[in-house]
């Protein structure tokens, strides 16, 4: 698993995202509790510009970690999520003028 997540970020790195994804859905697949997984898928969306895609996926991920252990994310699910939303939305709203 480790090998696979490691896999997806090397791959968005390279900008190979169909890629990236099969990696990061295959740790997901193989640990369907393991945050490190989902944080890898979330951060393949947001690499795609995927940002509510990403944002739904991470509220998924939160309703299972409660419904199946009584436990919210990691801090690090919500730096993965900080990184997806962070990006300078001032930009974005002057390219829609």
């Amino acid at each position: 698993l480790h090998v696979l997540e490691y896999l997806s970020e090397r791959l968005v790195r390279a900008g190979r995202y169909v890629e990236a994804m099969e990696a990061a859905l295959l740790a997901v697949e193989g640990a369907p509790l393991r945050e490190s997984a989902h944080r890898a898928v979330i951060r393949v969306l947001a690499a795609e510009g995927n940002r509510g895609e990403a944002m739904s996926r991470d509220a998924e991920l939160c309703a299972v970690l409660d419904r199946e252990l009584g436990v919210g994310p990691s801090f690090q699910i919500e730096d993965a999520m900080s990184e997806t939303t962070s990006p300078d939305r001032g930009d974005l709203d002057a390219r829609r003028r």
